[in-house]
């Protein structure tokens, strides 16, 4: 999605507080990090390393950079490094936390969920909250896309009662909506998801209020509400036009797009495709771009 909106909103954002942990030269890891530039990354980090061993910040933007260059098995190793040299409840929370979806993303769920709770545990013991709710959260996640979502929602309602503003129940709403909707279970979904939007709206940003709205578009699909569907996106257009986003803009083209489909308006559908596909390619959003070409031809237009 935009800006890395992705469904974990709280998990993604929760370790910014390594950008001060770095070295101090111009050129830090974590900068590179930043930047996508995984090697030069890597390589400022084993500097690090090479300079103080015991080095825990530059052990955790290595075993960063490595998971992003897709080198998961390093960063499993450079993770565990990173845990075994904290020293305080806090440090382990964001090191396991690290290691758990790291062991998410090498295909190890079991592994990634008794990770977590080792995490959360540890946040429950200091009262730190928001990082037990993230785990929670996390847990959920890895349940989910390992086919148990009645145990996922399980998770995401004990995070939702850790949820301490507006943007973390959002949230939780969104995660409790996702997994009901894998249940198929489409009005608590509908509820979950229509709660989120509100928060959202309240006191969220453009981009997180857009996705949200989006998301309650995917559900009512899935429910085969399309007239709810259709008065939703109709609704979200001209909001998304005034504000000037084309991004958003293109996504609720594509939305629109499936809904004439599934209504039986193909010329329609395909008239919106192609404006999605276009607006997309001018703003350089390639990766929306393809996304929007793959929903064609799973529209067959």
């Amino acid at each position: 999605m935009k800006k890395n909106i992705a469904f974990s909103l709280l998990a993604s954002c929760a370790f910014n507080v390594y950008a001060a942990d770095t070295a101090s030269t111009p050129d830090t890891c974590q900068k590179r990090l930043s930047a996508g530039d995984y090697a030069q990354a890597i390589s400022l980090a084993e500097e690090s390393i090479r300079a103080d061993a015991n080095q825990r910040e530059s052990y955790l933007c290595l075993g960063r950079a490595q998971s992003g260059a897709g080198n998961h098995a390093d960063a499993l190793k450079t993770f565990e490094k990173a845990d075994s040299l904290s020293t305080n409840p806090y440090e382990h929370i964001i090191a396991l936390t690290l290691l758990g979806n790291e062991l998410k993303a090498s295909g190890k769920p079991a592994d990634a969920i008794a990770t977590y709770r080792k995490s959360a545990a540890l946040a429950r013991e200091g009262k730190i909250q928001r990082y037990e709710m993230i785990d929670l959260n996390l847990i959920g996640e890895t349940q989910q896309e390992s086919g148990d979502a009645q145990s996922a929602v399980n998770s995401f309602e004990q995070a939702y009662k850790l949820a301490a503003n507006d943007n973390e129940r959002a949230d939780c709403h969104a995660h409790l909506a996702s997994a009901y909707s894998a249940l198929g279970d489409h009005d608590h979904a509908i509820s979950h998801q229509i709660k989120a939007v509100v928060m959202e709206e309240r006191s969220g940003d453009l981009d997180h209020y857009a996705h949200a709205n989006l998301e309650l578009g995917k559900i009512y699909l899935a429910a085969k509400q399309y007239a709810d569907a259709e008065k939703l996106m109709s609704r979200m257009l001209p909001v998304i036009v005034q504000a000037g986003d084309p991004y958003w803009e293109a996504s609720i083209y594509e939305m629109q797009a499936q809904i004439k489909a599934y209504q039986g308006q193909p010329a329609d559908a395909k008239s919106l495709i192609e404006k999605g596909v276009s607006l997309a390619r001018k703003i350089g959003a390639d990766a929306l771009a393809q996304q929007i070409e793959q929903t064609r031809r799973g529209l067959k237009l």
